[in-house]
């Protein structure tokens, strides 16, 4: 299974962590990491705007769209290639594998997303 969309190039790059309101230390550690990732290692694409973070809580109303359209239910990594206008999601399983390991899981996701500029 594809941990990443098959896409060279896009546009712009979400990634998404989806969470409940109750979250394990594991699930926490998903959405910190993501985030520091993103933050840490793409500040000038995310100020350009081609790559965004965003933190979703599944269990709250006004998130019901993004939800639907990733699909997604509990705690997740989805990363979004948009190119030409078109979604191309895919939920990120391997990061979990990462999880008890920063270094290990920072450059894999760095990897991951770096592979898609």
């Amino acid at each position: 299974e594809a941990e990443i969309p098959n896409i060279k190039k896009a546009d712009k790059i979400e990634v998404v962590n989806f969470h409940a309101t109750q979250r394990c230390y594991s699930c926490t550690t998903l959405g910190k990491l993501s985030e520091k990732t993103v933050t840490e290692h793409f500040a000038p694409e995310i100020a350009n705007g081609k790559i965004i973070f965003k933190s979703v809580n599944v269990e709250l109303p006004e998130n019901e769209k993004i939800v639907n359209l990733y699909q997604a239910s509990g705690s997740s990594l989805y990363i979004n290639a948009i190119k030409d206008g078109k979604n191309n999601i895919v939920q990120n399983m391997k990061v979990w594998q990462y999880i008890s390991d920063e270094a290990t899981f920072t450059s894999y996701l760095e990897a991951q997303l770096r592979s898609l500029l």
